[in-house]
């Protein structure tokens, strides 16, 4: 559940058993030993259709925001002096990313998922939606949510208790700070590379 650069610790990694034994058990152990967090799923099903949403839906979003930004004529610098939490959250993500600079993971997500093409789908819908709401004028009567509120309580409160601790931060990753124009640029660049340069 992570790029190979990110390292183990730290990291989630799923387990599928097919046959299970002392081997198996083995390996889950070497896994947890080297600081991952092992999470069982009964089949590749469940996985793939947990994952559209865990990655195929996360980065599809956040690749589309940053290619956005660069659209517009995202100035960092600017941005920096007047940014806000959502904001430096999600540039936040984005440097973690280009820090990471694996920008094949990213695109093997995209394309190994089964179901990521419907995840596209569903994205560019609600994306549509919101926007045709703002187009029409007609506002939700609340900011539209997946979530109940109960349901974003336990999801923040889950986030919190795995956030992952200072030490497994790949260096040079500032929680919340703002890129600078080149590395934004940077991280995009590549990952658009390794999208187009596949089609």
């Amino acid at each position: 559940m992570f790029a190979p650069a990110a390292g183990w610790n730290g990291m989630n990694t799923v387990f599928i058993t097919i046959r299970g034994g002392a081997v198996s058990n083995h390996f889950m152990d070497l896994v947890k030993g080297w600081g991952s967090q092992c999470i069982s799923m009964a089949s590749g099903q469940e996985h793939d259709t947990v994952t559209a949403a865990v990655q195929n839906a996360t980065h599809s979003a956040l690749i589309s925001f940053g290619l956005c930004l660069q659209k517009i004529g995202y100035d960092a610098e600017m941005a920096a002096q007047v940014s806000t939490p959502p904001h430096r959250a999600l540039i936040g993500i984005i440097q973690r990313m280009a820090n990471i600079n694996e920008p094949d993971t990213y695109w093997d997500i995209q394309t190994d998922n089964p179901n990521s093409e419907q995840t596209w789908e569903k994205l560019e819908e609600a994306v549509a939606e919101v926007h045709s709401a703002v187009k029409s004028r007609d506002r939700f009567e609340k900011f539209p949510s997946p979530f109940s509120a109960q349901e974003s309580e336990r999801a923040a409160r889950t986030a919190n208790d795995t956030h992952r601790p200072s030490a497994t931060r790949r260096p040079g990753f500032a929680p919340g700070g703002l890129l600078s124009s080149a590395c934004f640029l940077h991280v995009f660049l590549l990952m658009r590379t390794a999208l187009i340069s596949r089609v």
